[in-house]
């Protein structure tokens, strides 16, 4: 073979031979080593493995952060926050949803009750008599020494009638279980009844709804004339429980 022939061949087999070990093939390709090598050392197998999971939990540690940070008003999104700021964000944020989602509620409520007391007029002409879920004023009456206090009575069908009173929460009495054993001496008998308590600064107030029926049969319940009962027996529960001068 002349020079110029072997000059142009990829590898010297005059001097080196195609150890398998060595060269992948005899057209000049090496086998891989250092990084690129795949090492079977198990202590190194465990660090790789190790580096690869601890990525992965922080970038799964990352995502739940992210997300978080999602939940905050935007104003606290234009920057991007640390770990720390963003728990101490979220831990201020939580107490004020809770202090709006009673704000909510209890406007809610008022306007139930002004919604309710505006066709309190049209309901009494009808045999179904008012609306559940109101808590509009008794006629002209208020609990003596507190405000935000009602009593509604409307009829629900020929038996049924629903009772719904408001008392502020600052009582130290209850008057639900006078009120129900009234209720039972005139002739009803409870079907359901549920309690609400609005939480608020200087403006607690619990909210009792009762559903009971009547042992005969009438297309008009005097709802007038219990709602008037139950108002006196809440205004001598209030006189009880209020200190004396």
């Amino acid at each position: 073979m002349s020079p110029l022939q072997q000059s142009h061949l990829p590898f010297d087999f005059s001097q080196q031979s195609c150890d398998p070990l060595q060269h992948i093939g005899c057209f000049g390709l090496v086998k891989p080593s250092g990084p690129m090598a795949i090492s079977t050392d198990p202590a190194l197998v465990k660090k790789l493995n190790h580096n690869a999971s601890e990525r992965n939990r922080r970038r799964r540690i990352n995502g739940l952060y992210s997300g978080l940070r999602s939940l905050l008003p935007s104003s606290n999104q234009t920057d991007k926050l640390s770990i720390a700021t963003t728990v101490t964000r979220v831990l201020q944020y939580i107490p004020e949803l809770q202090q709006e989602i009673q704000k909510l509620a209890k406007e809610k409520e008022e306007l139930l009750l002004q919604m309710d007391f505006n066709h309190e007029g049209e309901d009494q002409s009808s045999p179904r008599g008012g609306i559940i879920g109101g808590w509009p004023r008794a006629n002209g009456c208020s609990l003596e020494g507190v405000a935000d206090g009602s009593v509604y009575a409307g009829q629900l069908s020929e038996r049924e009638m629903a009772v719904q009173i408001c008392t502020p929460r600052q009582n130290t009495g209850s008057p639900l279980s006078e009120i129900l054993l009234n209720l039972e001496m005139d002739g009803f008998s409870l079907i359901n009844v549920s309690t609400l308590q609005s939480l608020g600064d200087g403006d607690s107030r619990v909210f009792y709804n009762l559903h009971v029926q009547a042992e005969k049969r009438s297309n008009s319940l005097d709802c007038d004339g219990l709602r008037k009962k139950i108002w006196s027996l809440c205004l001598n529960n209030t006189k009880l429980a209020m200190p004396s001068p």
